[in-house]
């Protein structure tokens, strides 16, 4: 179960990273 969270926190880690480089690029 801790796995599965660690795993969850980790996607939405990488979705923000992805989300702030485009808010990025696009300025």
């Amino acid at each position: 179960v801790g796995g599965k969270l660690r795993n969850l926190l980790k996607q939405r880690a990488k979705h923000t990273q992805a989300r702030l480089s485009k808010s990025l690029r696009d300025l």
